[in-house]
């Protein structure tokens, strides 16, 4: 096999032609099967001393030999530093860790690590050594940061380390530089020195292709076909015309149009040659007759819908491409990579839509971050249209860069790189720009940086050689990528009495109600028309959403609107360039095809073709889109997905991706999307494969579709075979007999050559022979016989041009030429040579040069035996695709490491979906809003269908309907299923499309999986059973969020063969993200296999490549009652070897079993096991056995054969709710945890378990309601019919993840007993019958209904997270209704670039005030605007000029409290449309809190000074005035004054943003209230509303106002001395933020607390002081401890230094501007935290983890009874007489409100101070997981030395007295950590 030593230039991984040929000639042998796993695998793994990497190998050595060599170098470069300059490492890093960049001359070398720390690969001997290794690496200050390759790690290390790495026999080597470069980048290197030797930036050359580009003339980087242009619009306006010059051709073009008006007409000559050649060479073969509107006539056989991608010649001045010569062979191309780079240019125009020639001050909540200029540079404009432009590259750096390491890298490293690469001048217009805004991710750090092209390659090897450079790689540019399709995927195929009619009936899953309910699916897109009739709210004026955004990036956020619940703009863009969509837009499209839905003016839902597949669900959309393309704000696991989820959804739509050859890699992109998905199991992102399916032989699914935790979609047909109208029914073949004397074909598309019209009619039903070029090149006279063949031509070799090439051929009888590509990539513009012909008679295309290739290597091998080779077009009835086929366009796999991509298919072509109108129109409602619908295809149709139906499956598990498909039935269960689920499940019930004919390919598909139609298509009814819909044999069984560690083995039994059909079962985990530079990109391998019977293990296949693995049973493997037990493997969980906080993660996975089978999975990560059902039928019962007789009770026993009508063998159900098990394991449960029962006799007493013992007996004992071992669970037996139940105690079920759960049974002795649970034990099954036969049985509970619309109601108020807030808007008088925000005449809408041009009004608001003598004002024209900010906290939001709006603001931001003065509002004016505006002044303080407005002459002089007798003054607000009106208060807690309740706990609380309406509107929370006495727990919520004595005061939302009790009713003993913990739960939407307060009355009113609570958060299962949705504890105990109550309630504060303390640490926080005039000190909810590591342990103390060796944290700061910026950590060994461990103490804070604070850490020892340092953090920052010097929020570290001799240290004898320790004392005077416990709540 063949493997190179550096990257040599490439499409994503596989850069040599050598291996791109053996992958496909393993395909090609293989052909009627599509086995492409096994040929990947051929390549087999590196082992030994040599690491083989995607983009080259290196030679490994011995590990002390590495180091040796690494400390010599360091010695003499630090004799080299220092015989220079003697500032060394100034330069190279940004603190903290020492990452980053420095800010010293460009000289000093830059990016090294102040540790001395270089980048090494590390290979370990074995898994047994490994751990060894990893700690000794990290004890000595390494980290670990990626596995690269077999048994191979990257890592961080100084030379002492990887000495140590010599005890372990490692193998090392230094990274090199030329592997930390994409091998993408060598096709990039060749086009930029191609570009820049042509001189692309010569200005004549400029001029000259603008001109050519002017003339019609048609860049080669846009002969792509675009599979998403739709050619037939219903009710299309002329907007939606295509332009008869544009030469993309779309799939799924139809050759007519609903009625069109005639602009639209102009697509239709989509196939049509121009009418006459260009000068410059062109067809002169006679023009074909224009196409007839029938798919197929006698007179024209060829179909009239999509043309495919094979272009016209090119033949004209454009066919080079921008910047190629222009002579007359054109056959080279200069820039073909560099076109698909994005840009600075791209990056301005996003960043900067309306650009002034003024800066605004301070930041604000509508203004964009300015584009990064270096260090004060001229030069930030260079891309305009005069200069050259600058193409992106991405550099990943090591994790846990310092706070200052951005800034000093982003200021620091653009003139070091421009010395590097030669630049001198800062006004050079190659002056390098970088943006840094990814700096700041902690686990992957990214700078972005722009270059030019002739510096490209200089400056990205000077960027590999910094030693905290990991990885270098192009930036590409992203690219965009239905009612008959739901019925395909909701059923598996379609009529064609269907497909003419969709809407006829209800899909199935509609009709079981299933229909997004509750669903948000996030998507991002070119925009979203919010207006139109499938999104629009009427509660909401489509006109005035846009002055709804908030916030930087600007956020509409309506959780109350029906279908957009947010909408969000990029963080470097303004509103107006970006809200809404173009014309006939792709991302109203897919959002329309996910949830669009229309209604009548009843509310009622209209099912028409256009209804998206989850009609009912929600979207939150992220605009990428303005006029200069897609915009992704980067990272994407920080700047997109996160708002995604925050806003609800758990599942995305991204019908996106990056385009040309290059976009086929695992890049930064993939990774953060798999680093989202890792850190969040529960989502998963469901992404377009990509359109490049016509090349052949090559991977064409492309990034990020290439991750390996999204669900990558390609298209499959979306019409029934018989179709004759359909666009896809044709096929360019080559076609063969093999040896065997089969007929072999594959597709062979001509392309960027003569116009389809003339391939077509060459090859229309005929073989016309292919023959080989002789000599290859053709560049001589060709040598044999090729009269009426289509000749292959290679055009690689020999400089002769095309033209001399096809002339050859010619004259040797050709009647047309098949050029094979010289590049290795897309045929896409971007190849190195595109041939043009200047002969207008030859027909001409060009094939991939893998498919030319493979070819070639087919015909020349005489041993295959080859006969009969030619190619054909054939048209329908000869091809005749259905819903198996797939088309032309879908990308296809597998993937360059292996993997299955794309993972599934779903119908893609022709889907009809929404048409968008231009931006958003203004004053429409439900009535009058656009309908239009438009029909487009391409995998970015296929995704919203699939993410559309994958709605409707996690609302299948989230309601209720798993796992029987009615959310009614006892065993139906709700639960939140992860993202892996999802995944599974899709996969799981896949289709496979075997027999179907690929256009992609050109031959028919065998069974699934391949490379094209992944694990085949999505299809709900081979996933979900419905009844009375589905099979009744067919089940579904699931095990989710489930663990596993190295070496695991996790059975999975349950599962029950039935004989009727095949079963399969799917394991997916999301796996840790993998290096760019891994060749294999799996890091954590499962293994997925089964028994029979108990018999041997088996896997389907064996697969070290995906995180996917399916088993797949049918008839022949699996008999009637063949019991199956699914085995999951934990083969390796490399992620753990990794430092990151991410790595450190659990891996999870999840099982979905689909088919025909009875039973279920019996783990505790399967909800529908660990869940006890309801009984319904009847509460008087008798328990059945199999040998006829009945469970009978005998005096205390309970025994089993008596007789079943005696009284003794009746007995009464008692039901309640159960608790909760432990939330660890397996999903959360929704709605209820399922019910346990108290099973009483006769006589009132009630069956006990006594022990959890095996053969523990059952017997009978006084009822106690808070025993559990009296309580039951009832689980129906599904693996027979009938009433059949398992019995199993309470104690009993939940136990852990491997535990086997314990049942009742009877014995042969007749005696009851418990037993490890096993549905196939007969005498298990107890058949519950009613006792009394007259009594009818309860009837079932209804069917949970759809919950209705929401009724309209007023608009949203406008609400600002900020503490005051001034807004002006202003409204031209005379013009329009004045309160109209969108009054602009003839305005197309909100994406028109030219928005602010038309009738923007250029008004400034000024806000003034005087506070400490001295006077104040901000707003645009304010001077020193910067230090007003920094001295009072108050900024100003933008010039509304920027953002097109006609509105201002001036705020305080959230941390900052404004002086209690006046205000005094103005506004001034430059220039204005017309003399009169009425201009209205809003405060808010939150929510408003006054206005007023004036209307204003703007033709008077305009003041600047604000004050009342100012031109534009508005008003005056005092904020000393009182705030809005408090919240009624809530009805009284009954007074203490009667002692009528011992004990009381009530919840109070007030919404105070997130929500619509005022903080009194009531909102549904509820109060739990838990403990525990001894080993019983004990809660009261409203779901247990009893329990050791204690009572449920009732639900708020039906008693009314926002608060909860929890009591003891007099005369009732309380329990136990024991701590009480407070928590609460919410179930409602929106998720608003909630100010809680707690008050505790025993007898009086004892202590109240207060707590903000973030109802975004999911809550915890349990509560307890770490748990989210926790306010706070009370002891009740009679006797206090030493330490008084040092934890929960407002009832204590910090305690000080002091003799007793030990060891005291110490962290205070104060805002920089506290001093400053105008501002307020505030209080900060900042949290100390104190880590070290002792004897192997690590130790972690916080406020939520407070006593940990021996130490106690003195509580959360927020909670002492006056809050204070200060919390501490002390060694209470005055007391204890524990003293801290010898080690190093690591010190942090993590925070929770954003501010910029100094915060200063002292540590004293008994007293006295020996380290005090400060430090300043900003807690806009993401805070680290784990505190360790390279943590973001670290202080510093301290080392103690063991015990230090003190005077005036006091023991707790001196100072308390012996008598006042409580018992468990050591005796001595000195408690022990239990007594602290004990003593401190």
């Amino acid at each position: 096999m063949f493997r190179q030593t550096v990257a040599a230039g490439a499409i994503g991984r596989t850069s040599q032609v050598s291996t791109q040929l053996l992958w496909r000639l393993c395909i090609t042998i293989t052909f009627a099967t599509i086995i492409f796993l096994s040929c990947i695998r051929a390549q087999d793994e590196d082992t030994g001393n040599t690491v083989v990497l995607g983009n080259g190998k290196v030679q490994l050595s011995g590990a002390s030999d590495v180091a040796a060599a690494m400390a010599a170098a360091a010695t003499t470069a630090a004799n080299a530093a220092g015989a220079s300059t003697g500032n060394g490492n100034s330069g190279g890093s940004g603190g903290g860790n020492g990452n980053g960049g420095g800010n010293g001359p460009a000289s000093v070398p830059h990016g090294k690590d102040k540790l001395g720390r270089k980048l090494i690969l590390l290979r370990y001997i074995s898994d047994d050594s490994v751990w060894q290794l990893r700690n000794a690496l990290l004890d000595s200050g390494a980290q670990v940061l990626d596995y690269v390759a077999y048994n191979t790690l990257l890592i961080q290390a100084k030379a002492e380390s990887i000495g140590l790495a010599a005890r372990y026999q490692a193998l090392a080597a230094e990274y090199p530089p030329v592997l930390k470069l994409a091998a993408e980048t060598s096709a990039v290197f060749k086009a930029a020195a191609a570009a820049s030797a042509k001189m692309l930036y010569n200005p004549q050359q400029q001029q000259k292709t603008r001109r050519q580009l002017a003339a019609g003339g048609v860049a080669a980087n846009n002969n792509k076909p675009s599979p998403a242009a739709a050619a037939s619009a219903n009710n299309s306006s002329p907007a939606a015309a295509a332009s008869a010059n544009n030469n993309n051709l779309p799939p799924a073009a139809a050759a007519s149009a609903n009625n069109s008006s005639p602009a639209a007409a102009a697509s239709a000559n989509y196939n049509n040659p121009p009418p006459a050649a260009s000068a410059g060479g062109g067809t002169l073969l006679p023009p074909p007759a224009a196409l007839s509107a029938s798919n197929v006539s006698s007179n024209n056989p060829f179909p009239t819908g999509p043309a495919r991608g094979f272009k016209s010649g090119l033949g004209n001045v454009a066919t080079a491409g921008v910047g190629n010569d222009t002579d007359a062979s054109n056959v080279s191309r200069s820039d073909g990579a560099l076109n698909a780079l994005s840009t600075w240019r791209m990056y301005l125009k996003a960043s900067k839509p309306n650009v002034k020639n003024h800066t605004s001050p301070g930041g604000g909540p509508h203004r964009p971050p300015p584009p990064p200029s270096p260090s004060g540079s001229g030069a930030a404009n260079n891309a305009t249209s005069g200069g050259p432009e600058l193409y992106a590259a991405s550099v990943r750096l090591v994790p846990g860069l310092s706070e200052k390491a951005p800034s000093t890298i982003a200021e620091a490293w653009p003139p070091a790189l421009a010395e590097a690469v030669g630049i001198k001048n800062r006004t050079d217009e190659c002056w390098p720009q970088v943006v840094a805004d990814g700096l700041y991710s902690q686990s992957s750090p990214i700078l972005l940086v722009y270059l030019c092209a002739k510096n490209y390659e200089a400056a990205l090897t000077w960027l590999s050689g910094l030693d905290t450079v990991v990885w270098v790689e192009p930036v590409l540019q992203a690219g965009i990528r239905n009612a008959v399709a739901g019925w395909i995927v909701q059923t598996g195929n379609i009529s064609t009495t269907l497909f003419d009619n969709p809407t006829s009936a209800l899909r199935p899953y509609w009709a079981a109600n299933l229909q997004g309910q509750g669903i948000i699916v996030g998507v991002e897109d070119t925009g979203l028309d919010m207006s139109h009739c499938n999104f629009i709210d009427d509660r909401w004026r489509t006109g005035s959403l846009r002055t709804l955004f908030v916030g930087l990036p600007p956020r509409l956020y309506l959780p109350d609107h029906r279908k957009v619940v947010q909408y969000m703009l990029p963080i470097s863009s303004g509103i107006n360039a970006w809200f809404g969509d173009q014309p006939y837009g792709h991302g109203s499209h897919v959002a329309g095809s996910i949830a669009g839905a229309a209604y009548t003016n009843n509310k009622t839902l209209i099912n028409q073709r256009s209804t998206g597949s989850a009609p009912k669900a929600r979207l939150s959309f992220f605009d990428l889109a303005s006029y200069s393309g897609l915009n992704l704000p980067m990272p994407i696991d920080d700047k997109i997905l996160p708002y995604h989820y925050a806003a609800g959804a758990r599942l995305s739509s991204s019908s996106w991706g990056y385009m040309g050859s290059l976009g086929v890699s695992y890049n930064e992109v993939c990774r953060q999307f798999d680093a989202f998905s890792w850190r969040n199991p529960d989502f998963l992102s469901i992404i377009a494969a990509g359109n490049d399916g016509d090349n052949g032989f090559i991977p064409t699914v492309t990034a990020p579709s290439t991750a390996k935790n999204v669900l990558s979609i390609g298209a499959s047909i979306n019409h029934p075979t018989g179709t004759a109208s359909s666009g896809f029914n044709y096929a360019i073949l080559f076609r063969y007999t093999d040896a065997a004397g089969k007929n072999q074909s594959y597709s062979m598309w001509p392309y960027l050559g003569s116009y389809d019209y003339y391939w077509r009619t060459l090859l229309y039903n005929k073989e016309v022979p292919l023959r080989i070029s002789s000599p290859l090149n053709a560049c001589t006279p060709l040598i044999g016989n090729y009269t009426g063949a289509v000749v292959m031509v290679d055009l690689a070799g020999t400089a002769c041009t095309p033209d001399q090439r096809a002339i050859n051929a010619r004259s040797a009888g050709a009647v047309a030429v098949m050029f094979i590509a010289v590049g290795n990539g897309f045929l896409d513009g971007s190849q190195d040579v595109i041939p043009s012909i200047s002969d207008p008679n030859t027909i001409y295309g060009l094939t991939t040069r893998a498919e030319g290739l493979n070819t070639i290597a087919l015909l020349s091998n005489t041993t295959l035996g080859v006969t009969r080779p030619h190619m054909t077009f054939i048209t329908y009835p000869n091809i005749n695709l259905g819903v198996d086929g797939l088309p032309y366009f879908s990308s296809y796999g597998p993937f360059t490491d292996g993997r299955f991509k794309p993972d599934i298919v779903a119908p893609g072509t022709g889907l009809e979906s929404t048409a968008s109108g231009p931006g958003i129109s203004q004053d429409v409602d439900g009535g009058s809003c656009s309908s239009k619908t438009v029909s487009m295809s391409g995998t970015s149709m296929a995704t919203p269908i699939v993410a559309g139906h994958l709605a409707l499956a996690r609302q299948y598990f989230r309601d209720g309907y798993y796992p029987t498909g009615a959310p009614g039935d006892p065993a139906s269960v709700g639960f939140e299923p992860s993202g892996i689920l999802l995944k599974a499940a899709a996969i799981a019930g896949a289709r496979s499309l075997e027999g179907g004919f690929a256009g992609n390919g050109g031959f028919f598909l065998g069974a699934a999986p391949d490379g094209y139609q992944g694990w085949g298509r999505l299809d709900l009814s081979r996933m979900l059973p419905l009844p009375n819909y589905t099979s009744p044999f067919f089940r579904v069984s699931v095990a989710d969020f489930g663990v596993i560690n190295q070496g695991d083995y996790i059975y999975l039994a349950g599962v029950e063969a039935t004989g009727t059909g095949p079963i399969f079962a799917a394991l997916v985990w999301h796996d840790y993200p993998a290096s760019p530079a891994s060749k294999k990109n799996l890091v954590n391998d499962l293994d997925f296999g089964y028994t029979i019977n108990g018999g041997s293990y088996i896997r389907t296949r064996i697969d070290s490549t995906n995180n996917v693995e399916r088993v797949e049973l049918s008839s022949t493997n699996v008999l009637a009652g063949d019991r199956i037990t699914y085995v999951v493997y934990g083969r390796n969980i490399r992620s753990k070897l990794l430092t990151g906080s991410d790595a450190q993660l659990p891996q999870r996975w999840a099982v979905v079993v689909v088919g025909h089978f009875n039973g279920t999975l019996r783990t505790q990560y399967n909800p529908a096991y660990i869940r006890p059902q309801q009984y319904l039928t009847d509460t008087q019962v008798t328990f059945g056995l199999p040998g006829g007789g009945c469970m009978y009770v005998k005096t205390d026993a309970i025994l089993s054969n008596g007789n079943c009508t005696t009284l003794t063998a009746n007995f009464t159900l008692v039901e309640e709710p159960a608790l909760p098990g432990d939330p660890s394991i397996g999903p959360k449960l929704l709605s209820n945890y399922g019910y346990l029962y108290s099973i009483r006799d006769t006589a009132g007493r009630c069956i006990t378990v006594p022990g959890n013992v095996s053969g523990t007996r059952v017997g009978l004992a006084p009822c106690n309601a808070s025993d559990p071992s009296q309580k039951i669970g009832l689980f129906r037996n599904t693996q027979v019919n009938g009433p059949f139940y398992s019995l199993v105690p309470s104690f009993a079920l939940w136990s852990s993840a491997g535990a086997v759960a314990r049942c009742l049974k009877q014995t042969s002795a007749s005696f009851i007993v418990l037993i490890a649970c096993n549905d196939d034990d007969l005498d298990q099954r107890f058949e519950i019958r009613s006792s009394a036969a007259t009594r009818p049985p309860r009837p079932p509970p209804p069917p949970s209904p759809a919950p209705p619309l929401p009724s309209p109601q007023a608009p949203a108020q406008q609400w600002y997270p900020y503490s005051l807030v001034f807004r002006a808007d202003w409204y031209p008088v005379g013009k329009t209704n004045l309160n109209d925000y969108d009054y602009l005449e003839n305005h197309n809408g909100y994406g028109d670039q030219y928005y602010t041009d038309i009738g923007t009004d250029d008004l400034d608001i000024i806000v003034s005030w005087t506070w400490g003598g001295v006077s104040y004002s901000m707003g645009r024209r304010t001077e020193n605007a910067e230090n007003v900010t920094l001295m009072t906290g108050i900024e100003y939001g933008g010039d509304n000029m920027d953002y097109g709006t006609q509105y201002e603001i001036v705020f305080f931001q959230a941390t900052t409290k404004p002086p209690p003065t006046a205000f005094h509002v103005c506004v001034a004016w430059q220039s204005t449309k017309t003399p009169l505006f009425r201009v209205v002044m809003s405060v808010f303080r939150g929510y408003a809190v006054a206005t007023a407005d004036k209307v204003l002459d703007t033709s008077r002089v305009a003041d600047l000074i604000c004050n009342s007798s100012a031109s534009g003054y508005l008003g005056t607000y005092d904020v000393t005035r009182p705030a809005p009106p408090p919240a009624p208060p809530s009805p009284p807690v009954p007074q203490p004054y009667n002692s009528s309740y011992p004990l009381l706990f009530r919840a109070d609380w007030a919404i105070v943003s997130g929500m619509r309406g005022r903080p009194t509107k009531t909102y549904d929370l509820d109060i739990l209230v838990s403990w525990g006495v001894g080993n019983s727990s004990y809660v009261i919520s409203s779901f247990a509303q009893q329990a050791g004595g204690g009572n449920y005061g009732g639900d708020n939302m039906r008693n009314g106002g926002n608060y909860e009790i929890v009591y003891w009713p007099p005369g009732v003993p309380l329990p136990p001395t024991n701590t009480f913990h407070v928590c609460v739960r919410w179930n409602e939407m929106p998720k608003p933020l909630l100010k809680v307060t707690l008050s505790v009355f025993k007898d009086n009113l004892v202590t109240t607390s207060t707590k903000m609570i973030d109802t975004t958060l999911e809550w915890s299962d349990t509560c307890e002081p770490s748990a989210i949705g926790y306010i706070d504890s009370f002891w009740i105990g009679t006797t206090r401890g030493l330490l008084d109550d040092l934890s929960y309630s407002n009832c204590h504060s910090t305690p000080e230094p002091s003799p007793v303390f030990g060891l005291y640490i110490l962290a205070q926080w104060t805002a920089p501007n506290v001093t400053g005039a105008g501002s307020v000190d505030a209080i900060f909810d900042w949290d100390l935290v104190v880590t070290w590591r002792w004897q192997g342990e690590i130790y972690e103390l916080s406020p939520y983890s407070r006593f940990v060796g021996g130490a106690v944290h003195g509580g959360d700061n927020m909670r002492l009874i006056e809050p204070t910026n200060k919390e501490a950590v002390y060694w209470p060994t005055g007391l204890t007489g524990i003293e801290p461990s010898p080690t190093q103490y690591d010190v942090c804070v993590r925070w929770y409100a954003a501010g910029r604070l100094n915060v200063t850490l002292s540590v004293f020892l008994y007293n006295n101070l020996v380290l005090n340092q400060a430090t300043v953090w900003d807690g806009s920052t993401v805070n680290s997981k784990a505190c360790s010097p390279l943590a973001v929020g670290y202080l510093g570290s301290y080392s103690y030395n063991g015990i230090i001799p003190f005077q005036g240290r006091r023991s707790a004898q001196e100072l308390f007295g012996a008598q006042e320790l409580t018992a468990g004392g050591t005796g001595d005077g000195a408690l022990t950590m239990d007594d602290l416990r004990n003593l401190v709540p």
